[in-house]
């Protein structure tokens, strides 16, 4: 099916926002503004900044549901032209003068149809977005107004998107147990971590406050010839990974001699961002090389179980830590050296078979929490497959809505 198309302008209205000075913040009304256009839906105003207006002050553009808010300008040309919809408002709220308010003005025109055209990337071109050497820092009215849409009858817009609805819900419903269990497990590593709560099998002999340094000696085998070729990254997000997985491509240089070789199960942090716990353990595979910046370390004796240290080096006390013995002026760029952090004490079970069944636990936590995840990565990709099939009418709609379609269409081709 084709669905024909029909400029923004015909359809809705649009308005400009108001810039409000410091001195007005803290009142009643409540702002949407640029910085809150992480999400692509607005389902409560109540936590959005509020400022101070007068009684019946002219020129408040004040937000409805159904509504769609564009960011018009900023400093991040990626936010420019972003969209959200407002599905609900609970309070008095306007939006910033960073941002454009377009409000449906026609029968013919599902709102939320209209966001989900909008925010699924296919009017970007329309509007200078995303196209190398075209960004614009700025969107008009004029520009968003002349972005033409495509208008299936109304029936089947309200069908579509009641459809990608039962998407967002599953998907919401699984965020919602994703950032549940992420809790549960940070308070279970506390417990855990510290022995503060212990198998009953175990109880009895305490943790023992051990330095690192009982564990781990710092590696110092560079690339002699260049023999390893492949190059690891070490992030706070990714933890230790091949450098082609993290960027899609090397950076590294071409000659990778003074590089460090890694072996599988060595430990790798970066000592300019261990404040930020920017370190991980080399997954199984090859041998590896990281840069000659990172600092490498590998297990020494049989005392600690490599899967509780995995954990207890990303407990609450370990990145607290990390922040006391890092050295320098710049918060952000601090040094961690490796004598420092050799001397840096966690708390240890006595018996490699505890360390192991705290690991074994803590690694059920985070096998469901992937497994999430992923099903929550599914089903946003699900959901932006779905949006181009409908825009582009490459579905197969139920009987009572098909007749309602071709009608239309006849009568399109009539006119």
């Amino acid at each position: 099916m084709k669905w024909k198309r029909q400029r923004f302008d015909q359809l809705a209205d649009f308005r400009n926002g108001l810039n409000f000075g410091a001195d007005q913040r803290g009142g009643e009304l409540a702002v949407l503004g640029v910085g809150d256009f992480g999400q692509s839906v607005l389902r409560s105003s109540d936590s959005l900044e509020t400022v101070s207006v007068s009684n019946g002050s002219s020129g408040v553009s004040e937000l409805a549901e159904g509504d769609l808010v564009f960011v018009r300008s900023n400093g991040s040309r990626d936010l420019v032209g972003r969209c959200m919809y407002v599905e609900r408002v609970t309070r008095r709220t306007s939006h910033s003068g960073f941002t454009i308010r377009a409000r449906a003005t026609s029968d013919d025109l599902n709102p939320k149809w209209a966001a989900t055209f909008f925010q699924s990337g296919m009017a970007d071109r329309a509007m200078g977005r995303g196209s190398p050497g075209t960004n614009i820092s700025n969107i008009t009215q004029g520009i968003l107004g002349g972005v033409e849409i495509p208008i299936p009858p109304k029936a089947v817009q309200d069908h579509l998107v009641r459809v990608l609805d039962g998407v967002d819900q599953r998907r919401d419903k699984l965020e919602a147990l994703l950032k549940a269990k992420r809790a549960f497990k940070g308070a279970l590593m506390i417990d855990l971590l510290t022995g503060r709560r212990r198998f009953p099998e175990f109880e009895g002999p305490p943790w023992i406050r051990r330095p690192l340094g009982d564990f781990l000696r710092e590696k110092l085998l560079r690339n002699s010839g260049g023999r390893v070729q492949l190059v690891y990254s070490c992030s706070k997000l990714y933890g230790i990974i091949p450098q082609a997985d993290r960027f899609k491509h090397r950076v590294a240089a071409r000659i990778v001699d003074n590089y460090k070789v890694v072996s599988q199960g060595d430990l790798v942090y970066d000592p300019m961002l261990l404040w930020d716990a920017s370190l991980g353990f080399v997954p199984n595979g090859a041998d590896g090389v990281v840069s000659p910046a990172y600092t490498t370390l590998t297990l020494v004796g049989s005392e600690v179980h490599r899967g509780f240290l995995a954990h207890a080096l990303f407990s609450h006390r370990a990145r607290h830590l990390y922040k006391t013995v890092s050295r320098g002026t710049n918060v952000r760029r601090k040094k961690v050296l490796a004598s420092d952090f050799l001397r840096i004490t966690l708390p240890v079970p006595p018996t490699l078979a505890e360390q192991r069944r705290v690991a074994e636990l803590l690694d059920l936590c985070e096998a469901e929490i992937r497994h999430l995840a992923e099903q929550a990565a599914q089903l946003a990709t699900l959901k932006r497959g779905l949006m181009h099939r409908f825009l582009l009418g490459k579905i197969e709609l139920p009987e009572h809505l098909t007749t309602v379609s071709a009608a239309a269409e006849a009568t399109d081709d009539d006119s």
